[in-house]
């Protein structure tokens, strides 16, 4: 179920809008606050939740890196015209 919302996610990252800017926002966000609780409260050091937190930074990482390259490929569209 993970996996897919992580695919789910990846998929949103493909489109450019300004929402995609909140988007990404909230992504780094959930993943620094499971960072943050991972690291400092004890219940939550499984491995279950290390996988959760895992899945956040490939979503966040992912996100960076297709959103430059559609940022990139809109940019070279946007200055051939």
């Amino acid at each position: 179920m993970t996996m897919l919302l992580l695919f789910i996610e990846l998929i949103k990252s493909t489109y450019t809008s300004s929402l995609q800017m909140v988007d990404h926002g909230l992504s780094m966000l959930v993943f620094i606050a499971c960072l943050v609780e991972f690291l400092l409260v004890p219940q939550a050091t499984s491995s279950v939740f290390f996988f959760i937190m895992v899945a956040s930074l490939i979503d966040v990482v992912a996100g960076a890196l297709i959103g430059i390259r559609t940022a990139r490929r809109d940019l070279n569209i946007g200055g051939e015209a």
